[in-house]
């Protein structure tokens, strides 16, 4: 008979084995049959492609839309080209691109890459335009000599530009006179920066708000120095001296200022809403309105900007009224545009003769060519207008522009353009008295 201890043990040992079998299969022993009656999900991703475009042709800075698929949402997952140049994306989904035409890029296909995926869109057609760039100076106001955007203004007014092409700018803000060269490096010319009226050598001489510059055939250059109520000039020889006052009562806040062939020089007295001459010995007469001539009864407000032809003929724009004027060298006066009433003006608009409104333009410009062009101030254009009083848009005309932006046509912007000129090839400079931008326009 089996002790009860001993039985138990038994059973305990008849358990383990039974376990220790079961767990160590032997390689003949079958495995589980996969079940393949259910296929994984798979996610496929959109084919990269181009359905449209917005635009097949434009200039500089045209936004142009790119629709399709595959896009990725991201400003750098995405790179877009126009004739193999890398174009500036502003904004990207799924679907769609908006990217801005690069400058000079040339006529050729519109190419975009995701990842290591590259795709052809159609032939964009790249337009030669009046391009803004920016030329020097620039978002800050300062004091600063150098090179393009490494220098700084304050509040730059009238400009000049000398027989070999080099932009002077009346420094309005920094009291001082500034010269650019042709390929954009900015120097102090005259004036220290202290506000006074203290002649001498250029680089000790002092002004008071400069605001408008012209030279003279024989390379002299006068300042409608504004503050001090005179005209100073500044000779070849670089000696400043004071060239007209007016007498007692002085001119009254000078601003446009041009010169003739014979060596005269006439003064837009901006306050006092008079044209004056000034003959090369300093003597100072009113030219327009003047008494015994055609313009006697005429009423000019707030002369601006003043240029000159090489017939002799004076092109004025009033400041108030938007009024483009000429005054013959007889003193005959007629309106070539604008002039408008300016209440309830929300918009740009160009046009014929008073059918074209500016609204606070500040200075006028001849081109080679015979075309004016005006600095619209308050409308943040530049207006070409012809000898028949044609008027449009340059460049420009955004009013809600927030900061300026280098392009063409209307995606050019500029915040308050007051000095305008032009050299010998058309090529036209523009400053910006808020942003203490130098703007280039040029085709490109």
């Amino acid at each position: 008979m089996i002790k009860p201890v001993r039985a138990y043990y038994a059973v305990a040992l008849i358990f383990a084995f039974q376990l220790f079998t079961s767990c160590h299969k032997t390689a003949s022993d079958p495995l589980p049959v996969a079940d393949t009656t259910h296929t994984p999900l798979s996610i496929s991703k959109p084919v990269v492609k181009i359905t449209s475009v917005s635009i097949t042709e434009g200039g500089f800075n045209t936004t142009v839309t790119i629709n399709g698929s595959g896009f990725v949402s991201s400003l750098t997952g995405n790179q877009v080209y126009f004739n193999n140049k890398k174009a500036l994306i502003l904004y990207a989904n799924e679907t769609r691109i908006i990217a801005c035409v690069p400058l000079g890029a040339g006529t050729g296909k519109i190419t975009l890459a995701v990842g290591a995926t590259k795709v052809t869109g159609p032939t964009f057609k790249y337009l030669i335009t009046d391009v803004l760039t920016f030329f020097a100076g620039g978002y800050t106001m300062g004091f600063k000599d150098g090179q393009g955007s490494n220098a700084k203004f304050h509040s730059p007014a009238g400009l000049a530009i000398d027989a070999v092409g080099n932009i002077f700018v009346a420094d309005a803000g920094n009291n001082v006179i500034r010269k650019i060269t042709p390929s954009g490096y900015v120097s102090t010319f005259a004036g220290t920066g202290k506000s006074g009226l203290t002649n001498g050598h250029k680089s000790t001489a002092t002004f008071s708000t400069p605001l408008g510059l012209c030279f003279d055939k024989a390379g002299n250059l006068y300042v409608s120095d504004s503050d001090n109520g005179v005209i100073r000039k500044i000779s070849r020889n670089n000696m400043v001296t004071t060239f007209a006052t007016n007498g007692i009562t002085k001119f009254n806040m000078p601003k446009g200022i041009t010169t003739d062939v014979a060596g005269n020089v006439y003064v837009a007295d901006m306050q006092n809403s008079i044209i004056r001459k000034i003959t090369p010995q300093g003597v100072v007469t009113p030219y327009a309105p003047a008494e015994n001539t055609p313009s006697n009864n005429l009423i000019f407000i707030q002369p601006s900007g003043l240029t000159s032809d090489k017939l002799g003929n004076l092109y004025t724009v009033q400041l108030s009224n938007g009024l483009i004027r000429k005054i013959t060298p007889g003193r005959v006066v007629t309106n070539i545009a604008g002039g408008a009433t300016l209440d309830g003006y929300t918009d740009v608009f160009n046009g014929t003769g008073i059918a074209a409104i500016f609204y606070h333009p500040e200075s006028i410009a001849l081109s080679p060519d015979g075309n004016l062009y005006v600095a619209d101030t308050f409308d943040r254009a530049i207006r070409k207008v012809t000898p028949e009083g044609v008027v449009t848009t340059l460049l420009g005309g955004l009013r809600a522009t927030s900061a300026p932006h280098e392009g063409s046509g209307n995606n050019a912007g500029m915040y308050t353009p007051v000095g305008i000129a032009i050299n010998a090839a058309g090529v036209i400079y523009v400053a910006d008295q808020t942003y203490g931008f130098i703007y280039k326009i040029s085709k490109q």
